[in-house]
């Protein structure tokens, strides 16, 4: 979801106040005391049905750590995983305005960290710019030799 700790916390506390519909409402008094609207995807739904979860700090850092040695990653941080989601809305075709929206965050210079992995995305559109362009040359070309 990109959420962050202190967010999923409240949220696990009181699924209720947070979840409407296929979206998860953050509202002020979280880190940029900004409201939020995150959108639900289908693999972590049924997550989110079955809050609250029995989790505490404690068993979120246990658990997390005992993941992050099973993948042999020891250097991986909780928060990492909000990075991982951004590069996934990327590669999903996501726009560097979905990446900013979803991670929520205040200022444009804190997703440009993500703006290399929209590359990808960028030689797609201009790849459909060019043969949009070309075919309609064509077309002009072979209706003018009629």
């Amino acid at each position: 979801t990109g959420v962050r700790r202190g967010e999923f916390f409240k949220i696990n506390d009181n699924p209720d106040k947070y979840v409407n519909g296929n979206f998860i409402e953050l509202y002020s008094g979280n880190k940029t005391n900004r409201p939020g609207r995150i959108p639900i995807s289908g693999e972590i739904r049924p997550i989110i049905d079955r809050m609250p979860l029995n989790v505490t700090e404690w068993t979120l850092r246990i658990n997390f750590e005992t993941a992050r040695a099973a993948i042999g990653r020891p250097e991986l941080h909780l928060h990492d995983l909000r990075h991982g989601l951004a590069s996934m809305i990327a590669n999903a075709g996501g726009e560097f305005l979905d990446i900013m929206k979803i991670l929520r965050h205040t200022s444009p210079q804190s997703t440009k960290r993500y703006a290399h992995l929209l590359d990808k995305r960028l030689r797609l559109v201009m790849g459909k710019v060019g043969r949009s362009t070309a075919g309609k040359r064509r077309a002009k070309k072979q209706k003018n030799a009629a």
